[in-house]
């Protein structure tokens, strides 16, 4: 094959990928679908940036499932895993560390939560303003505990419509424990909604 025939393909295979990818985010016959009565799941993975006194930490993933109960109106409940490296320091008889022991450590937040979605006809954008409140449960492989540090997570998000049932999900907020306020982490999810 000549290079001009090869460059012509390659070419053109280019813009039939552009082609595609323009359609998928185009929003052609795209836009907010939900209505009174419909659900939502979702699925995200979470960034931690640390604001005051917590340590920062990765490995997160949330579910939420959720109902219209008017086309602005969304209330639901979920839970973001966060899967880590639990390490803590091995002594000898006289207080001398001797070593570190690491277990898989798994914390849950189970939640809930209200959003006011500001949908517009026809626009494939839909933010919203969101309140979610949930406390943790943590796991070292062996024991569950409950841990009494309930929290707060105002919000704000933006999701885009590239099909009438499902979105692109982009969410920020701001998690504080109700009971010692020194303890705040911003956080940023990306992830999908689906509509049902």
């Amino acid at each position: 094959m000549s290079s001009k025939v090869l460059q012509f393909t390659r070419s053109f295979r280019n813009v039939i990928v552009l082609a595609i990818i323009m359609l998928i985010f185009s929003g052609l016959n795209a836009h907010a679908q939900a209505v009174k009565g419909q659900e939502e799941f979702s699925i995200s993975g979470d960034l931690f940036v640390p604001v005051k006194n917590t340590p920062s930490t990765t490995g997160l993933v949330s579910f939420d499932i959720s109902r219209y109960f008017t086309r602005r109106v969304q209330a639901g409940v979920g839970s973001t895993f966060n899967f880590f490296g639990d390490t803590t320091d091995n002594y000898n008889s006289t207080g001398v560390i001797t070593g570190t022991t690491t277990k898989l450590a798994v914390t849950s937040d189970p939640n809930v939560f209200v959003r006011y979605n500001f949908i517009k006809p026809k626009n494939p954008f839909a933010p919203y303003l969101g309140l979610e409140a949930g406390t943790s449960i943590q796991s070292d492989g062996n024991t569950s505990q409950f841990q009494d540090n309930f929290y707060i997570r105002p919000n704000v998000g933006l999701k885009y419509y590239f099909s009438k049932r499902a979105a692109f999900d982009w969410n920020a907020g701001y998690q504080s424990v109700v009971k010692d306020s020194s303890n705040g982490t911003a956080d940023f999810r990306v992830g999908i909604s689906v509509l049902f």
